[in-house]
């Protein structure tokens, strides 16, 4: 196969799988008292916690919510939950989020998202050698057409290999 078109190709799935992943990821929250305020955490609800969040958004039956912690209270938690429909019982959309209060006994499992430095470095890496390989493609003296009979760049080559990517050619 011509490196031309190999190279794109290689690329956009590599990069596809380093952006996939993010630089985040959710780890189990060992004590929920002392996650910082603005904390982004996942829950896993009881079927009286969905029904709360069903209160406050609209399409009841989430029993996994994501949002931001607000405040913690002996009883209950306060999160703020991104507003994804019209809101229950109005006729209006408002986007933001609406901070939500659940009963601790209705959060199953509570974790917390974190930066991950295996993430992060995969995901710079990634780039880096995308960046790489795109002025490789464009710039390199390959036997792929990197340079013109010219001497000059010859800037459709990425294109090229692109349009045959999308199009499904070999």
């Amino acid at each position: 196969m011509h490196r031309a078109l190999l190279a794109p190709r290689g690329l956009a799935l590599g990069l596809a799988a380093v952006l996939a992943g993010g630089c985040a990821s959710y780890q189990p929250a060992p004590d929920v008292a002392s996650l910082p305020e603005g904390r982004e955490v996942r829950m896993q609800l009881s079927d009286a916690g969905s029904d709360r969040v069903g209160e406050y958004t609209a399409g009841g039956d989430r029993t996994q919510v994501e949002g931001a912690l607000v405040r913690v209270d002996p009883d209950r938690v306060i999160v703020a939950l991104w507003r994804s429909d019209v809101m229950a019982g109005t006729a209006r959309f408002e986007p933001g989020r609406v901070e939500v209060p659940l009963e601790r006994g209705h959060i199953l499992e509570m974790e917390e998202k974190r930066i991950s430095p295996v993430r992060t470095a995969g995901l710079v890496v990634g780039i880096t050698a995308g960046v790489y390989l795109i002025f490789d493609q464009l710039f390199g003296g390959s036997t792929a057409g990197g340079l013109d009979p010219g001497g000059g760049p010859d800037i459709t080559v990425l294109p090229r290999a692109i349009l045959a990517l999308w199009h499904g050619g070999a």
